[in-house]
């Protein structure tokens, strides 16, 4: 079909010239080729580079360090179960004091499904034998260990799929050691945002539409204290909690993760997925 289409296109701008016209199929197929190379990096990458990227930031609340490790946007279900595996491996080598998910875990119905083994209905009276996680994503997610604990926020794509699905999934998280722990977050006040969904465009012509439609569609923003204080000469209308709230003298900072995982297809060309590793540090 997408041949068609250039082939149509092709006849319309070389039909002017007979001389031209005779090679139009040779610039159609050309341009085909362009797009699959295209394609086919943009796949390898977005299947077999899963980048650390370093941020470092400074506190003056803290009196020592802490690392919190970002992921977002692991879209299991268009990404298979053995991909989560290695998120959670490559995340838990990294050590970190809290694990931040922002959203987007799953997009399939399948995923959230609860996965019973035959045996066990015969097992149920013996308490004695540890039965396995119903759920096949929290099998993955029950290995990962943080010294605070492990939150996760709710996406569009989990959304989706109904809330009351993913949450009745994410209560058969386990907390054996009563260190890590995981949870829904509705709103997070704070000096440190964490966001994803963009996943930076993924692949073209998606990244010049994000850049379009956000204002900061991936990386670190960092507002500076005193841009905050020079926020209120331009609106006098807010409410005096509000004021207090531009009024902190500290920075504030919004990471937005540019994906961990892929949605749809593992192509992406805009960036690489990425696990975030946030040191801060006392200032």
């Amino acid at each position: 079909m997408l041949l068609l289409v250039f082939v149509v296109i092709l006849e319309i701008v070389f039909g002017v010239s007979s001389s031209a016209h005779q090679h139009a199929w040779i610039v159609c197929i050309a341009i085909m080729g362009v797009i699959f190379i295209y394609l086919f990096i943009s796949n390898l990458i977005g299947t077999f580079i899963l980048r650390n990227k370093y941020v470092d930031i400074k506190s003056s609340k803290l009196k020592q360090p802490l690392r919190i490790i970002h992921i977002s946007d692991t879209h299991i279900g268009s990404r298979s179960q053995s991909f989560l595996d290695k998120v959670i491996q490559q995340v838990n080598e990294l050590q970190g004091d809290i694990i931040c998910i922002t959203g987007d875990l799953v997009d399939s119905f399948g995923v959230i499904s609860e996965v019973i083994p035959d045996y066990q209905d015969n097992q149920q009276s013996d308490k004695s034998v540890l039965q396995p996680n119903p759920y096949p994503v929290l099998r993955s997610l029950e290995k990962l260990t943080a010294k605070v604990g492990v939150y996760f926020v709710i996406g569009n794509h989990d959304f989706y799929l109904g809330k009351e699905n993913v949450v009745k999934m994410i209560q058969h998280f386990p907390n054996p050691h009563k260190r890590a722990w995981l949870k829904a977050m509705d709103l997070l006040h704070g000096d440190l945002f964490l966001a994803g969904h963009t996943h930076n465009g993924q692949i073209f012509p998606g990244n010049l539409l994000v850049h379009l439609i956000y204002p900061h569609p991936a990386g670190l923003l960092t507002i500076k204290a005193n841009d905050k204080k020079d926020e209120l000469k331009y609106d006098q209308q807010q409410n005096e909690v509000n004021k207090q709230e531009q009024l902190h003298s500290f920075n504030r900072h919004l990471y937005v993760n540019p994906g961990t995982g892929t949605w749809g297809s593992p192509a992406r060309s805009s960036g690489f997925s990425e696990i975030t590793i946030i040191n801060i540090s006392p200032e």
